[in-house]
């Protein structure tokens, strides 16, 4: 009985141990295989800190190369919890210096982590102090902070960045991919009283950043911020925008909203003085959009500038809607009816039209069309289908009503009369390089479709420079050079009281200049401004101010023109004639682009050629084109621009 007893104990301690061996075995099965993602992870939070440093953003420059957005290295103060023995003493001593309510650091400091943010991008001045402190735990880490120099500069096209770095707003946020810098992780390793001991490794994710140079130019943008905000602190207007852009390429060279922010402290300003209204913002033009009827019926040939209309003293009953015009007229000509803009006129001429070919041409103008221009938050206006019309639509919509357009279209329209029809597509991103200056890609100018004939844009320009002349637009004449546009006084539609409202309105002008060889569109409107407001009172002053320092900035003006080419024909006739069979004996058009006038005729001396010379500055086309075959006598074309080239 003993030694069974024996035997069944022998038994029983070999299964024990066979069992604790396969528990055993099972535990560490478990831990190395089941468990193994999750000990990793709490063994790394316990020896490293993993940090997503920043690198600095693309850079953001104007077209003359100044800078209107950097990156600026700076500290930030974080924190390793598991060191700090003593959270509130802690909070008392540094409350003051990062300027941090105390119970808010103690809770972060009591956290059972090995990383928090106290106070992410400070000043130096705040950041020595911590320092000087030499507390365990509270650390110092580089960072980059976005700067813009010129603080309200562009503001609401240029936009902001977040605390980590990443574009919230205007093209910040538009050429976010462009812009973001590279990606990456650094793990500081630590050791188990949790002191740092050295730089592990870093790990790279993804892409580059680059820099942006813009079409706007700085100096002309100061030029419209400084008019814009004496009419808008004059007349305690509600908003105001003023866009310039050059009709020959779609570059919009300024661009200011009002009211604004300062980029480098957005958060101190409503997210309402953050929005670029000039391509978010629609409302109906009034007068300024009669240029679109004008030019359907002008190209339709069911108009001449010379054609009479009656227009009824003022006061035209059309499908129950009485048409009223700011002074009573009776017969005037369709170049008249644009001067003094005539509603009344304007509705007669579009009936002789018919509603389907103004809708056409409305849309052909791009209303009810995004611009496609490379700024965030773009709408498209409000064009209702023409099946939607009323019968009284085309008492309304010829003088801009039951219509709406943002300010980008209403320019881009302008553009499209002052350069002979062809509509270009606007852009403010003018190339891309990256930061050793390599050339990554280049903005050229995009023709987007032909609206009107050459001959029905001379020919509005024409009435529109008349308008200017002796119609409603003459505070928008300036000395020394011929300006064509359009005024627009629009009553602001009241939804209370379901009418068009007697107090409040949006007033604008938009033209282009100089008329025979436009340089710069220019739009300015104003919203609500108090008093007695009118389109050719209120912002057709401020046109003529900023359309004559900025031809003054570009260095055009007719006399100088007309010297340019008058030296160039002397200087060509000054050439000493060299044979002509010696001239042109294998020869090719060089490329003269960017050149001057007097470096171009210099290149050209040599050839036999019949040069003709347009406007002044630096050349930006011609013809023949580079590479060509050139024969004596030939015609060559030189095209002049001043500017950024």
């Amino acid at each position: 009985m003993k030694r069974n007893q024996l035997i069944f104990r022998s038994y029983l301690i070999v299964v024990f141990f066979i069992i604790l061996f396969f528990a055993l075995f099972f535990k560490l099965y478990y831990l190395q295989f089941v468990e193994h993602s999750r000990f990793s992870k709490k063994a790394q939070r316990q020896h490293h800190i993993t940090i997503n440093p920043q690198r600095a953003r693309g850079m953001i420059f104007d077209c003359q190369g100044k800078p209107l957005a950097i990156s600026v290295e700076v500290d930030s103060i974080y924190a390793a919890p598991k060191q700090i023995k003593d959270p509130s003493s802690y909070a008392r001593r540094i409350k003051s210096l990062i300027k941090k309510d105390s119970r808010w650091i103690k809770r972060q400091l009591s956290k059972d982590c090995y990383f928090v943010w106290l106070a992410r991008k400070v000043s130096p001045e705040c950041s020595e102090a911590v320092q000087r402190l030499n507390l365990e735990g509270i650390s110092i880490f580089k960072e980059y902070r976005r700067f813009y120099p010129q603080g309200t500069l562009a503001a609401n096209l240029l936009g902001f960045v977040g605390m980590d770095n990443q574009g919230l707003e205007g093209l910040e946020r538009y050429y976010e991919s462009e812009l973001s810098p590279t990606l990456r992780k650094s793990l500081v390793q630590r050791d188990a009283l949790g002191q740092k001991i050295t730089l592990d490794k870093e790990e790279i994710f993804s892409r580059r950043p680059f820099n942006l140079t813009l079409t706007i130019d700085s100096t002309i943008q100061h030029i419209a911020q400084k008019e814009v905000d004496k009419v808008f602190q004059k007349t305690e207007a509600k908003g105001a925008q003023l866009v310039v852009m050059r009709p020959s390429s779609g570059e919009i060279l300024a661009l200011v909203n009002r009211p604004t922010f300062n980029s480098n402290q957005p958060s101190d300003y409503s997210p309402l003085h953050w929005r670029n209204r000039v391509v978010t913002d629609c409302y109906e033009p009034g007068s300024s959009f009669k240029v679109i009827p004008a030019a359907a019926a002008l190209e339709e040939n069911v108009v001449t500038p010379q054609k009479i209309f009656f227009c009824e003293n003022g006061s035209f009953q059309f499908c129950r809607r009485v048409i009223h015009d700011h002074e009573p007229r009776g017969w005037l000509t369709f170049r008249q009816i644009l001067g003094y803009s005539s509603n009344i006129g304007m509705t007669k001429a579009s009936l002789l039209l018919g509603k389907h070919k103004l809708y056409k041409y409305i849309q052909q103008f791009g209303c009810g069309r995004y611009t496609d221009v490379d700024m965030p938050g773009e709408i498209k206006g409000n064009l209702r289908p023409i099946k939607e019309w009323t019968k009284s639509s085309l008492g309304a919509i010829p003088y801009g009503q039951e219509i709406s357009v943002t300010s980008m279209q209403l320019i881009n329209i302008f553009s499209t009369i002052a350069n002979g029809g062809l509509m270009m597509q606007p852009y403010v991103l003018r190339e891309i390089r990256d930061k050793k200056g390599a050339l990554i890609k280049k903005f050229n100018p995009h023709i987007k479709r032909r609206v009107i004939s050459p001959q029905t844009a001379l020919t509005l320009t024409e009435m529109l420079e008349g308008a200017v002349i002796s119609g409603t637009g003459k505070l928008a004449q300036v000395s020394g050079y011929r300006v064509a546009g359009k005024t627009g006084t629009a009553q602001k539609f009241d939804v209370e009281k379901n009418q068009y409202s007697k107090e409040k309105s949006i007033v604008s002008f938009v033209g282009f200049a100089p008329v025979e060889e436009p340089a710069i569109a220019v739009l300015v409107m104003v919203d609500e401004p108090r008093g007695v407001a009118w389109g050719g009172t209120v912002a057709a002053p401020i046109f003529s101010r900023v359309v004559g320092k900025t031809l003054s900035y570009l260095q055009i003006s007719p006399q100088e023109e007309r010297k340019a080419k008058k030296r160039g024909k002397q200087f060509l006739s000054s050439l000493e004639v060299l044979p002509k069979a010696e001239k042109l004996i294998g020869q090719t058009m060089p490329d003269l682009k960017g050149a001057s006038i007097r470096e171009s005729l210099e290149n050209l001396s040599m050839f036999n050629l019949e040069i003709n010379i347009q406007g002044s500055g630096f050349l930006y086309w011609q013809r023949p084109s580079p590479g060509e075959k050139l024969n004596q006598g030939d015609y060559c074309l030189l095209k002049f621009m001043p500017g950024c080239y």
